[in-house]
């Protein structure tokens, strides 16, 4: 796990909101361009993915037991980073 995000916040919102950030950073430097790419950012980060639909990832914290979903357009299964940068356009 990364020293760059904090994983283990008590609370799952903080928690989520970390994570987030974390993402679009990585989003932002051009290091992650797909959902793919975000669920190895994660899995990198030591959360497990409890499930996925069209729109959203679900996650679980093994070290706090914290879950929770995160929703949006960049966790869209067909989101590419170059859609973004098209859409922006």
């Amino acid at each position: 796990m990364t020293s760059e995000v904090r994983v283990g916040a008590s609370d799952w919102r903080q928690g989520r909101g970390y994570i987030h950030t974390y993402i679009c950073e990585k989003i932002a430097s051009s290091t992650v361009g797909n959902r793919y790419g975000i669920l190895m950012i994660l899995h990198e980060l030591g959360l497990e993915i409890t499930g996925q639909t069209i729109d959203s990832v679900s996650v679980s914290n093994p070290q706090t037991g914290n879950r929770f979903t995160l929703r949006g357009k960049i966790y869209h299964e067909n989101w590419t980073r170059t859609g973004l940068v098209n859409n922006q356009q």
